[in-house]
């Protein structure tokens, strides 16, 4: 559906921002399959992001921006013969479920989530690409009615800073990551006058306990980010991933029964802080 075939539709927008495990990484078998619901929609855009090497062999993050965006029904990306799960379409299944979606209205996803991104690259964080997509797309999002409204904020992120910067010491990576992930979430709230959830969690265990003294510093700085704008940090370390699922070795993500487990969590922490 192009924006304007969606004009008459008032929304609660959740915003899904952050890198792959956001994204949605993980196949495999699951104990309920995600019905796609006529009532949860999914913003996207045509920019086909994709990593590529320059003439020294650095790896940059080629993406079209700006571009068209769509709004379809939300579905499980079907890609490789896989389905690919995803934890807002768990979390926004929730929200219908426990009477948080008023009988006028739909949800909108709004999903600025791209694997393998992050701050230390500039991809993320104020001023650079993703986050100006993410802006645009907000933007996009709540002019299409002026009945729409942001309702939560969903990140995943930080493996990508855990691991690209060589020679940093811990409190460098440490004091890098917290100022950008507060400055960029800052300004974004601060931009849409919004005191909607902030919601995050932790890393996949796969990975974070054979790459400990790598993650640590990043995973204290969310925690800590997270403790200072009151929002939600969800323990992860019983989450398998696909590689503990579906034996491919993939550390980095969960698999996809993991996100939509990982989806209600973020919803039961939604929850909690909305009763503060």
């Amino acid at each position: 559906m192009t924006l304007d075939q969606c004009k008459k539709e008032k929304y609660d927008i959740i915003i899904l921002a952050g890198q792959s495990n956001a994204q949605g990484s993980g196949f495999g078998d699951v104990l309920e399959e995600y019905i796609p619901d006529e009532r949860i929609h999914m913003l996207n855009d045509k920019s086909s992001p994709a990593f590529k090497e320059d003439e020294n062999g650095k790896s940059y993050l080629d993406i079209k921006f700006p571009c068209e965006q769509y709004i379809e029904i939300a579905e499980e990306r079907f890609e490789d013969n896989q389905k690919y799960g995803n934890i807002a379409l768990n979390f926004a299944k929730k929200y219908i479920e426990e009477g948080y979606l008023e009988k006028d209205r739909k949800i909108l996803i709004v999903h600025s989530a791209v694997g393998g991104t992050g701050f230390y690259r500039k991809e993320w964080g104020v001023g650079n690409v993703l986050y100006n997509r993410m802006i645009s797309m907000t933007e996009n999002a709540l002019k299409l009615n002026d009945e729409n409204k942001i309702v939560a904020y969903l990140w995943h992120q930080g493996e990508h800073d855990a691991e690209e910067p060589k020679g940093w010491s811990d409190e460098e990576k440490y004091r890098r990551h917290y100022y950008n992930l507060r400055y960029q979430t800052e300004l974004y709230y601060n931009k849409y006058q919004i005191k909607v959830p902030f919601i995050t969690a932790g890393f996949c265990e796969d990975y974070r306990s054979k790459n400990q003294e790598m993650c640590a510093p990043i995973i204290q700085a969310i925690k800590d980010f997270v403790k200072d704008f009151n929002g939600a940090y969800i323990d992860t370390s019983d989450l398998l991933s696909n590689g503990q699922t579906n034996g491919n070795g993939d550390v980095y993500h969960f698999s996809r029964q993991s996100l939509h487990e990982l989806g209600e969590r973020y919803f039961t922490a939604y929850k909690k802080l909305l009763n503060k």
